[in-house]
């Protein structure tokens, strides 16, 4: 149905021009011109405008005449609508001036200007044509150029041509950013993960393990804190020329963390331990992507590290090991495994993490916690653990983060333990109420420690002991034999 003048003219006058949400609807107007249903919506998808404030519209077709006041710095538009009645809008002087800019220096569209300075296409085309804008022309009104030389105003939109243009290259540079990050994850998915889900069979069943131990419970009951913090697997360590001995490498990486797990397990049966709590993660990798980095606070910002292999070995190989630490430790308790993600790597702890949720979703003695925050917390008995990797968090906010993180937990318990890795380094403090233990690592010296001359810590692996009544009942330490 084509609206007519007449039909028009008629809904103008009684209900005015736009018709609004919420002010007539389609029975109104079949009611009151004798339209069928069908010819009554094709008035309202004609003339109803859906969710505008009708004191803020001003509906103009066509622009006879511009007027420019100076005392109010605006510029007048007046015209007719619709129906063929006088009508005007007002737009200020720099509104019309950022218009102007839009269209002829930084070229945009007709619809893009439109949209970016928050006007209806059809009224900019009409202002436009009414003060007669090519792509071509000066980016600047009559009124700017008015009261300055040419020479003033060629240097000021020159200027301001060179900040259009910078501002083009900065979103150039954004989106090959943007590209660059979207062809580093598709390789990622296509060289390792690809590979990672390889390694799982489609009908993959995580076997039970066989116990080795049972805990006494007619005896004081103990869990153990395992921070399998900082292993760095990966890592291409520094050269002796001194020694016939290979640098540090995957190999020595993997060689401890077993021998350490070992001699863990042989402690455990000796304490009536129930439960394991295991913390991964925390720069379990040394370098977190195709590119052979740590993990950067933004796009190009890792630090590039010497490495024992690839990275699709380095995270397929660093993968099965933390399975093998996994199974062995289930021989003794039930685990709750979490991650803590790391600054090195950050992204692969958290695939380390989602690759053990496949593994081991159908066992029934280990709990794998999806949860990708930097800190976890947890309680046993009268104690309250946290833990986070070190690298962000002082240690003058830890109480405070504390409370705010865990305070509904803090209510059941006595003591509060707090650990962390990063440095490399063991450190135990009291902090007034929280006892903080900040763990070794395994893990052998590279350049970077070589240079800054952090070679003096004493490489080992670290468990806790929890008594379910009294807390923190033993700290075991594992210096690597190798």
């Amino acid at each position: 149905m084509k609206v007519d003048s007449p039909t028009f003219r008629k809904i103008k006058d009684l209900y005015g021009y736009p018709i609004y949400k919420g002010h007539v609807g389609r029975r109104v107007l079949m009611r009151e011109f004798d339209l069928s249903r069908t010819e009554a919506e094709e008035v309202l998808e004609a003339i109803r405008e859906p969710s505008v404030d009708p004191e803020a519209v001003v509906v103009i077709d066509s622009i006879d005449e511009v007027e420019y006041d100076a005392e109010k710095g605006r510029y007048v538009f007046h015209g007719e609508d619709p129906f063929g009645e006088p009508t005007s809008v007002t737009k200020p002087e720099e509104d019309v001036q950022s218009m102007k800019k839009d269209y002829t220096m930084r070229g945009y569209t007709q619809k893009e200007t439109a949209i970016n300075n928050g006007l209806d296409p059809v009224i900019f085309t009409e202002i436009r044509k009414a003060m007669d804008w090519t792509h071509d022309s000066v980016p600047a009104t009559e009124e700017e150029l008015k009261d300055q030389s040419a020479e003033e105003a060629a240097e000021r939109l020159a200027l301001e041509q060179k900040k259009s243009e910078t501002r083009k290259e900065i979103e150039k540079v954004k989106n090959r950013e943007i590209r660059k990050d979207a062809e580093n994850w598709r390789k990622f998915d296509q060289v390792v993960l690809k590979k990672l889900c390889e390694k799982i069979p489609s009908d993959a069943v995580a076997p039970q393990a066989k116990r080795i131990y049972s805990p006494d419970q007619d005896k004081d009951l103990k869990a153990a804190v395992v921070p399998s913090f900082d292993i760095h697997y990966g890592k291409q360590g520094i050269l002796n020329i001194h020694d016939d001995l290979d640098p540090f490498g995957r190999k020595d990486a993997e060689q401890r963390l077993i021998e350490s797990t070992e001699r863990l397990i042989e402690d455990l049966t000796r304490f009536n331990t129930e439960k394991i709590y295991l913390a991964f993660g925390s720069d379990f990798f040394h370098v977190d992507n195709h590119g052979g980095t740590t993990t950067g606070r933004s796009v190009n910002e890792g630090t590039v590290q010497d490495m024992d292999g690839t990275p699709e070995q380095i995270f397929t190989d660093g993968c099965d090991l933390m399975r093998v630490h996994v199974d062995m430790l289930r021989q003794i308790a039930p685990i709750d495994g979490f991650v803590v993600p790391g600054n090195h790597d950050r992204m692969l702890s958290i695939a380390l993490m989602k690759y053990m949720e496949g593994v081991f979703e159908n066992a029934t003695d280990i709990q794998i916690d999806g949860d990708v925050r930097s800190r976890k917390y947890r309680s046993y008995g009268e104690t309250l653990m946290g833990f986070d990797h070190g690298d962000g968090l002082r240690s003058g906010d830890i109480k405070s983060v504390l409370l705010d993180e865990a305070r509904d937990m803090m209510a059941g318990t006595s003591e509060t333990v707090f650990f962390t890795g990063h440095k490399h380094h063991e450190v135990k403090e009291d902090l007034g109420g929280v006892t903080t233990y900040q763990v070794g690592s395994p893990s052998g010296d590279d350049r970077y420690h070589d240079i800054n001359a952090y070679v003096a810590a004493r490489e080992q692996s670290t468990a806790f002991l929890l008594d379910k009544e009294r807390g923190m009942h033993a700290h075991l330490n594992y210096p690597s034999a190798i």
